[in-house]
């Protein structure tokens, strides 16, 4: 199995972040959970019988990518909750609709301040627009995450109990499930590094 993807973002969270941290604000229980679930994963493998081994190949890799991924994610959904004016939005169409309203073609001098005013505010608006689309789409890939790292120990705990008997073609599906959703946090934590940046096209100014 090739091995896990990990970006430069995802090494920032296996070491710069603290489960208890204030960083990650109310997702803290859900990070500390995680941490949870990963050491107990990381024990079931220990203790499976030597010829099990092989069936859990890609487990402990696929465990620390989900992990990082969920620090990250955690991290990031808390500090655009942080950072977000929940009434930002209503402002800026409230505004909008005022300066749509004063629309007077004779008035040629402040027409052309008005719509200078309204083209500033709609950049706003698409700007506020984005920073929730990506505060969803971070907080829906950490609840996939979450969810996978469970489903992760549950099928190490059925196929060290023996009670499953394709529990290790479910972890196989599992390690590729939690590559795939790496890759889609890396890709989604590119993009929001990218609109953040001074050259990204953040469409608020």
């Amino acid at each position: 199995m090739p091995p896990m993807p990990g970006t430069g973002s995802a090494h920032r969270a296996s070491g710069a972040f603290d489960a208890n941290g204030a960083e990650m604000g109310p997702y803290r229980g859900t990070v500390q959970r995680a941490e949870q679930d990963r050491a107990e994963i990381l024990r079931l493998v220990s203790s499976l019988p030597a010829n099990d081994h092989s069936l859990v190949e890609g487990v402990v890799p696929a465990t620390e990518a989900l992990y990082q991924r969920i620090q990250l994610l955690a991290q990031a959904t808390a500090a655009d909750e942080r950072s977000s004016a929940p009434e930002a939005l209503a402002q800026i169409e409230a505004q909008i609709v005022e300066l749509e309203a004063q629309a007077n073609p004779l008035d040629v001098r402040n027409s052309e301040d008005r719509v200078r005013r309204l083209a500033l505010l709609k950049r706003q608006r698409r700007g506020v627009a984005d920073v929730s689309r990506r505060h969803d789409d971070a907080r829906a890939k950490l609840d996939s995450c979450v969810l996978a790292l469970q489903n992760m120990r549950l099928d190490i705990l059925r196929l060290r109990a023996g009670t499953v008997a394709n529990a290790s073609s479910h972890i196989t599906q599992l390690t590729e499930r939690a590559r795939s959703l790496a890759e889609e946090v890396d890709a989604a934590v590119y993009g929001a590094d990218s609109a953040r940046s001074p050259g990204g096209a953040r469409g608020t100014t």
